[in-house]
């Protein structure tokens, strides 16, 4: 174990080491000639799912746990007097033998939340770093309300101050902008948020019929500054430092707009949506993600996105979860700390892995099949709905301009905050009478793209799908190599799985969903997903 931790007494980040036992390194291992001090009594324990528990519906989930050192004699006094947000590393070795820590396998190297001290112990509660990035606020921007009309576009002290400014990412229609000068008729559509962020007013509407562009100006400066003809609306798309803004000629009512958020549609995905959303409000560095994950997610899920946030509080989560949902996308940290994203797949072609189960292993049923194909389903859909292209303001007909009444598409999403489209496969009802429906609210925009994944998930959620699960020794957690590199298997890797029964006697090829450890107990309990 390597802990870095505060010390008041030395006035600095110390990073100290500890082992189950005792023993110093050799001259080719890293740290050189170190002793690790034999002071672990609970190396600790975490768990993770690349959804909700035997589901593929829900977030993305990681729970950090507790490692516990031997505090007996006192010798730790003084030595972690602040451990939040410091790095947490644990390595393990079925004989301690080879380099440090090339030869040894990677556990965890999160960071701590803080420290405990029960008498005779170090108790270090490990950070889950997942929840640590979804629960920071989405924006610390505020309305200060400190318009002096007819000058400012921070509102007044009755009807702003205090609110949080709107958040833009991906391709958003029909949002209701904030009004944040009423004596200019300006609006807000959104602050920047995610770094140096670029926005683009597609069209702005009264009651549904579209406003006339006027002037796009160069600074919102400009824009406060500029006379606006009562039929047009002028507009400002902003720069990272005070986001996107439009000014109507006239005090129209029921205004919406049409916004995107990024330069172009490839920067709209859920990718890169999600990115954005990290890197900036989530606080992550581009060393926290592994590009190649969201490079391949572009590739195989490269549909357009959006998400709206108005003046309520939000957290970072309320972003990226609704946006990885919507194409059944998970979002984790590994063992190495890298958050990666991706998708659940069939386990076909060659598996990354192997995972023989020895019947050594039957005490206290260490197997479990559950044939239900979903936690929350239970059985196959016969009918799988994607909602899809989202009306932030859904209008009443009688507001509804006279000129919309002829267009029979605009009208529609005017009137209604979802499109769906759906796929069927009423012959399942053969198998299962009681087979349901699944409906999927997703922030996609095109028609294609959610008849895209209606089929996908129609095709993920079928019949003889089952979840595994083995409850084993953590000496018998599998390990997969891939590029070279040999390593204990992690979210989204294919493992072939054998055991003397169950059908799993010549071995299957199952995804390793989910996993919980408690390398105290020396448990592992994992979570596969396939048909058996």
């Amino acid at each position: 174990m390597e802990v870095d931790a505060w010390s008041d007494a030395l006035g600095a980040v110390v990073r100290r080491y500890y082992a189950t036992h005792a023993d110093t390194t050799g001259p080719l291992d890293t740290p050189a000639f170190t002793t690790f001090e034999g002071r672990i009594i609970n190396p600790g324990n975490f768990s993770w799912s690349l959804y909700g528990p035997g589901s593929l519906l829900g977030p993305s989930r990681a729970s950090g746990g507790i490692a516990e050192l031997n505090n007996a004699d006192g010798g730790l006094a003084g030595l972690f007097d602040a451990v939040d947000g410091r790095r947490f590393v644990l390595y393990r070795s079925r004989d301690g033998k080879g380099i440090y820590p090339g030869d040894w396998q990677l556990v965890l190297n999160w960071t701590m939340e803080r420290r405990e001290r029960p008498p005779g112990l170090i108790r270090l509660i490990i950070r889950d770093r997942l929840s640590e990035v979804l629960k920071r606020p989405l924006t610390k921007q505020e309305y200060d309300g400190s318009n002096i009309l007819p000058d400012g576009v921070e509102g007044g002290p009755e009807d702003l101050e205090g609110k949080k400014k709107p958040v833009c990412y991906g391709l958003c229609r029909g949002v209701t902008a904030i009004d944040v000068n009423r004596s200019k008729y300006t609006r807000q559509i959104a602050a920047a948020n995610a770094g140096p962020q670029t926005f683009e007013i597609f069209d702005v509407y009264t009651q549904g019929a579209v406003i006339t562009p006027g002037t796009s100006h160069a600074s919102r400066a400009a824009l406060q500054d500029a006379t606006v003809t009562g039929e047009e609306v002028d507009s400002y798309d902003g720069t990272v430092s005070d986001g996107v803004y439009f000014r109507t000629g006239s005090a129209v009512e029921y205004v919406t707009v049409d916004v995107a958020e990024g330069a172009t549609d490839a920067d709209r995905t859920a990718a890169q949506i999600i990115k954005r959303a990290a890197l900036g409000p989530g606080e992550l560095t581009e060393a926290d993600l592994d590009d190649d994950s969201f490079t391949a997610l572009d590739a195989e899920f490269p549909h357009i996105c959006g998400i709206w946030v108005g003046t309520k509080d939000a957290t970072v989560g309320d972003v990226i979860i609704p946006i990885a949902e919507s194409g059944g996308i998970y979002f984790l940290p590994g063992r190495d700390g890298i958050f990666r994203v991706g998708r659940i797949k069939e386990p076909t072609g060659v598996a990354d892995g192997e995972l023989t189960i020895p019947e050594a292993l039957a005490a206290n049923t260490p197997i479990k099949i559950f044939d239900d194909v979903d936690a929350n389903l239970k059985l196959p859909p016969r009918r799988v709905g994607v909602q899809y292209k989202r009306n932030y303001t859904v209008l009443d007909r009688s507001v509804i301009a006279d000129s919309i009444e002829e267009d029979d598409e605009k009208l529609a999403f005017l009137l209604n905050e979802l499109r769906s489209v759906s796929v069927s496969d009423e012959s399942r009802l053969i198998r299962n009478p009681s087979a349901p429906e699944l409906i999927v609210e997703t922030y996609l925009d095109s028609r294609a793209a959610a008849l895209a994944e209606a089929a996908r998930w129609q095709d993920l959620i079928s019949p003889g799908t089952t979840t595994l699960q083995i409850d084993l020794h953590i000496d018998r957690y599998p390990t997969v190599t891939k590029d070279g590199v040999t390593r204990l298997a992690g979210p989204n890797d294919v493992l072939c799985v054998t055991y003397p029964g169950e059908g799993l006697e010549d071995g299957v090829n199952l995804v390793l969903k989910g996993a919980e450890e408690d390398h105290r107990r020396k448990t592992a309990k994992l979570e596969f997903r396939g048909k058996i």
